[in-house]
């Protein structure tokens, strides 16, 4: 059948004052971070009536605390300049900090992950030392106008990624960035 389908195409000048500020407001890491936690409640949702119906959770800290255990592995910089390195560690301290204010997960805190971020252990060896089941891992690549954030749901237990995306957006506001 049919299906009737609209496009609007507006330039900012045309907005609303109102709504574009809000559109001046949608920064990548808001993006990145709406994406990540939306699609972490829904795994986190079937994680925990899995984890009911199946076998005990197999990590140490689902098993103490009832919550999914994850980590945040430090971002890394896939930029040519070494000094945009603080894009990556930016958005892997937001990320931390927003994942613990769910109350379903148990976040590595940063001091503990910060001793992967140049280590080329497996995703499996890194959840079992840290008492995780999901990691989470990322990139973050900055040109001269644009900005790239890939990030990477893991199962520490497999190995297996889960969940990927990759964004790209023009780079406008460096502090709205973080």
């Amino acid at each position: 059948q049919p299906v009737r389908a609209y496009r609007a195409a507006l330039d900012d000048n045309r907005l609303p004052s109102g709504l574009q500020n809000i559109v001046r407001r949608i920064t990548v890491r808001n993006v990145v971070l709406i994406a990540v936690l939306g699609m972490l409640a829904l795994f986190a949702g079937g994680s925990l009536l899995w984890n009911r119906w199946s076998s005990p959770p197999s990590s140490e800290l689902t098993a103490q605390s009832g919550k999914i255990a994850l980590a945040v592995l430090p971002f890394t910089n896939a930029s040519t300049d070494p000094n945009d390195a603080y894009f990556a560690v930016g958005m892997t301290d937001d990320l931390i900090t927003d994942l613990t204010k769910f109350p379903d997960f148990q976040v590595a805190a940063s001091a503990s992950t910060a001793a992967y971020r140049k280590s080329e252990s497996s995703i499996r060896e890194i959840g079992h030392e840290l008492g995780v089941r999901y990691i989470l891992e990322g990139s973050i690549e900055k040109g001269r106008e644009k900005i790239r954030v890939t990030a990477q749901l893991a199962d520490a237990q497999s190995g297996n990624h889960i969940w990927a995306e990759r964004y790209d957006r023009p780079l406008t506001d460096v502090f709205g960035l973080l």
